[in-house]
């Protein structure tokens, strides 16, 4: 019987699997996926912070909404921008 084989057959079951010194990537490693996130998050602020302006603004208008006088017709029931403005 080859050695290996001879150590494992005089372990107990139970300390067969578990944790492992030294096993696994070290603690603070970033993976590819990990990179590419940052790199895309990276890309999409420098982007908005580019255009902010004009974000703010648009926020700003939807926030406030439209500033027109509406009338429902009374034929059809439907909503129409009034001819008074």
């Amino acid at each position: 019987m080859p050695p290996i084989l001879k150590d494992l057959k005089d372990r107990p079951k139970r300390s067969w699997g578990g944790r492992r010194a030294g096993a696994g990537i070290p603690k603070g490693t970033k993976t590819r996926p990990t990179l590419a996130k940052a790199e895309a998050r990276e890309l999409a602020r420098q982007i908005i912070t580019r255009e902010l302006e004009p974000l703010i603004r648009a926020q700003i208008s939807a926030a406030l909404g439209l500033k027109c006088l509406v009338v429902r017709n009374r034929t059809n029931g439907r909503v129409v921008p009034s001819a008074k403005t």
